[in-house]
């Protein structure tokens, strides 16, 4: 769409569940060695940095995102390395977009001045020897809350395992906040489940570490602390619009654009509603105009519109509904007022149902319908139907067989037989006469 501009980079997505490939000893054969450190050379974007490429882990609107290792230290790490563009004023010569590269900056020192157990770390920001800008980050085991939704058919996910992925995200943006920062581009690809490390199993934790992701959308509109990074020096222009639809609040896709923490709380109240009842309240939507048109005009449902309830099973608590319903408030005055806000409240949801006696971990409730899709980006979904041409009657057989062909020369011998009599007959009369 012009004017538009979507991120959705992930770290790892579905791809950063699989182990990082362990380091082997060079092959005896000098030549095989030889060759391979070639092929590297060649190959390795990463050549001539203090990290060499394991595996592509996926790829964005601003480049690639790789698993690496170390060189010396043979620890791993992931790496977004920032695409190049083709200047028009240089002919032919590679050059990162200077906007792309104050958002790729922007994105390294929130990660690494906002330091949070709930938001993805980066340990470094360079340019490869090709001009590639690249950020070190740390290396997540795991996956996304989109594949785990995925997993689960579209969702819902357990009541009291939303509530409590929720309260992780909103303890990362509250540290955000506090440094002056929007995220502007939570989805559920943008959160990372990442899986417990061996000293959480060991002292049995089991859950999941959420962390947040992708900061390249990223709006400073505060100078707060020394953590707030360096705002951009070059500001989007006006009447580009940043984020991806089904995410976006609806003063984001406005005239004035501004935006401030309560928009990442309108995020966050969609994805919460989604993980309740396996769809989003604006589902119907099917175009980029009629999905922001719903931002802007349609009031959502409650999230518990959307669920059938199953015998024994008990429904969304209403005080739920009421919280999901205020952080898609239209105006950012009627949400709530920070992330630590709607954190107590929900805190408070959750405590309610606990004592409650009916709810319990595995708590899920049952959707009236599956999702429309998972796609975070895509607006023109679901995908049109493929035309399939209906089987005509079957013509009656036209297969001459053995009978057919007797039955056509018996009557042909028949007709002859008629005929000659008929002449001789003929013939004998005319003669008499």
């Amino acid at each position: 769409m012009p004017g538009t501009e979507f991120q959705t980079e992930v770290m790892g997505a579905e791809a950063a569940t699989r182990p990082m490939k362990p380091i082997t000893a060079a092959p005896s054969d000098p030549a095989a060695s030889t060759a391979d450190t070639l092929a590297s050379r060649i190959h390795d974007a990463l050549d001539g940095t203090p990290y060499r490429t394991v595996a592509k882990l996926g790829e964005g609107g601003m480049g690639d995102v790789l698993l690496a290792e170390h060189r010396k230290l043979g620890t791993a790490v992931a790496i977004k390395l920032i695409r190049l563009a083709y200047d028009d004023d240089a002919s032919d010569a590679p050059s990162v977009d200077p906007q792309r590269l104050e958002r790729a900056r922007l994105e390294a020192q929130a990660g690494a001045r906002i330091r949070h157990e709930h938001l993805v770390a980066v340990h470094g920001f360079d340019t490869t020897p090709a001009g590639r800008p690249y950020l070190v980050m740390e290396y997540l085991e795991g996956q996304t809350l989109h594949s785990r939704l995925v997993h689960t058919g579209g969702g819902p996910l357990p009541l009291l395992e939303s509530i409590d992925l929720i309260l992780q995200v909103l303890a990362g943006l509250a540290a955000v906040h506090a440094a002056g920062l929007v995220h502007r581009d939570l989805k559920p690809s943008n959160l990372f489940l990442a899986a417990p490390t061996k000293e959480q199993q060991a002292r049995g934790q089991q859950r999941s570490r959420v962390k947040v992701l992708d900061f390249g959308l990223a709006k400073v509109v505060e100078l707060a602390t020394a953590a707030t990074p360096e705002p951009l020096k070059y500001p989007t222009k006006a009447g580009v619009v940043l984020g991806t639809p089904r995410y976006m609040a609806p003063e984001q896709v406005g005239a004035s654009g501004e935006v401030d923490a309560r928009t990442d709380l309108y995020a966050v109240g969609l994805i919460l509603y989604r993980m309740l009842c396996g769809r989003g309240p604006f589902d119907k939507a099917r175009t980029y105009e009629e999905v922001l048109r719903a931002h802007a005009l349609e009031e959502p449902v409650p999230p518990s519109a959307h669920l059938e309830r199953a015998p024994g099973r008990p429904s969304l608590p209403p005080s739920l509904d009421a919280l999901v319903l205020r952080c898609l408030a239209k105006r950012p005055a009627d949400r709530p007022a920070s992330a630590e806000a709607l954190a107590e409240a929900l805190r408070a949801v959750a405590a309610e149902a606990r004592a409650g006696d009916i709810f319990s971990a595995d708590f899920i409730t049952q959707p009236m319908q599956p999702a429309t899709s998972m796609a975070d980006a895509s607006c023109a979904w679901p995908p049109p139907q493929v035309a399939v041409a209906t089987p005509a009657e079957p013509a009656p057989s036209t297969r001459v067989t053995p009978t057919t062909i007797a039955l056509v020369v018996l009557a042909a011998i028949v007709f002859g037989v008629v005929m000659g009599l008929t002449v001789l007959w003929l013939s004998g009369g005319g003669g008499s006469a």
